[in-house]
């Protein structure tokens, strides 16, 4: 449900991120870093990106909430203070976009990385600095050309999982060993990914409109999610799924996409929960809060044409609140009883149980509407029913 929207960027936004205390949240456009309080979306302070630093397209917030950390479009890094909005320093480490940055939970080093994004050359290596002194304590390549689109810092702070053009890489930050590579097939180029408060599970978006749970102690492929769909701004880039993230304290997951949707999933079983549908491209990125409540969607249509910047869309950031988990909204098993009365009870089948058995063979989602998609076909429960009515009958 949407509650509210903020208002004030008057470029795309790029990326979004909470404190850790959640009670404020940044945001990330071409010219400026904005800090917004979460409870009232009151614009708390704007910081004006320094001529010459290009756009600012990634944020993150150190753990103890005094630091804000953004990424630029041509390789630079900048340092806030939190509180005061001061630039505490800039550097540059990269030759290309830094599409990605973060602090490790401990708080002990920040991570950089980037993408050529079709510019010539190597993307260079992921970086990683001490944050008590913001050298350089370790750089390690990734092969292909060094291309990173995103990456999830391990709860341990040991660990990041890299999503790349090839299979996703869990390597050790301090070493840069590679631990194991998770592969989803051939011609994948994944954008959002996350890994849960347990880290065990992580969970990543791609440019196929594919959403994919993964057991990171395994390298296996848990589940598929599908449902976004690849209408968006531009034919390449509409079945982007933009970010993905693991909402703290339930078995749920977010994902936003250029679809212009903001979808809910039940983890454990693929369900859809719950979707909400902008009319704009205000929901290709989104952060969730740290307590679970809330997630904050932003975004546009940003491009460069002939060298020349082009920005339209609704600027607009939008906050949406979960539902309620103690109340039972959104129960992942709630068309399951009028499926039963469709289904002969010598079945034995229910909603849950049909899911499951189907697979891995099938890939199954339940929409919040009702249908059930089967294999990327939408069908109503009626046809479903009679589907495995017929196929009961039909059995030796």
């Amino acid at each position: 449900e949407e509650v509210g929207r903020c208002a004030g960027h008057e470029r795309s936004v790029f990326h979004i991120a909470y404190s850790p205390d959640g009670k404020c949240f940044y945001s990330v456009d071409v010219d400026t870093v904005r800090k917004w309080d979460a409870a009232t979306g009151e614009l708390k302070r704007t910081m004006e990106v320094p001529e010459g630093s290009s756009w600012a397209v990634s944020v993150a917030v150190s753990p103890d909430g005094e630091l804000v950390l953004t990424g630029h479009a041509q390789g630079r890094l900048s340092l806030w203070n939190a509180e005061t909005g001061e630039l505490v320093r800039q550097w540059e480490p990269h030759k290309h976009r830094v599409d990605c940055v973060g602090f490790t939970p401990d708080g002990k080093y920040a991570v950089s990385a980037c993408a050529t994004h079709f510019a010539e050359g190597d993307a260079g290596p992921v970086k990683v600095y001490r944050t008590s002194d913001w050298e350089t304590a370790n750089e390690f390549h990734i092969g292909n050309g060094g291309d990173v689109y995103g990456f999830a810092l391990h709860p341990d702070s040991r660990h990041m999982l890299l999503s790349v053009v090839g299979p996703l890489q869990l390597r050790n930050l301090e070493t840069g060993d590679l631990i194991r590579t998770l592969d989803d097939g051939p011609g994948t180029q994944r954008r959002g990914v996350d890994i849960d408060a347990s880290g065990r599970w992580a969970v990543t978006g791609s440019n196929n409109t594919r959403l994919v749970l993964w057991d990171l102690a395994t390298g296996r492929q848990v589940r598929r999610f599908h449902g976004h769909g690849r209408n968006g701004p531009q034919i390449s880039g509409g079945g982007i799924i933009a970010r993905c993230a693991f909402v703290p304290g339930t078995n749920w997951i977010v994902s936003s996409g250029w679809d212009r949707t903001l979808r809910l999933w039940d983890r454990d079983t693929g369900i859809e929960i719950a979707r909400d549908t902008a009319d704009s491209q205000s929901n290709q990125h989104a952060a969730v809060s740290p307590d679970g409540q809330h997630v904050v969607t932003g975004g546009g249509n940003a491009k460069v044409a002939s060298g020349k910047y082009e920005d339209d869309g609704d600027f607009e950031l939008r906050i949406w609140r979960l539902p309620d988990v103690e109340a039972g909204i959104g129960d992942p098993h709630a068309e399951a009883e009028e499926l039963d009365d469709l289904l002969p009870s010598e079945l034995g089948l229910n909603l849950p149980s049909l899911v499951e058995a189907l697979r891995p063979e099938v890939i199954v989602n339940v929409r919040d509407d009702g249908s059930i998609v089967v294999a990327g076909e939408e069908y109503t429960l009626e046809q479903v029913a009679k589907h495995v009515k017929q196929a009961h009958v039909n059995e030796p």
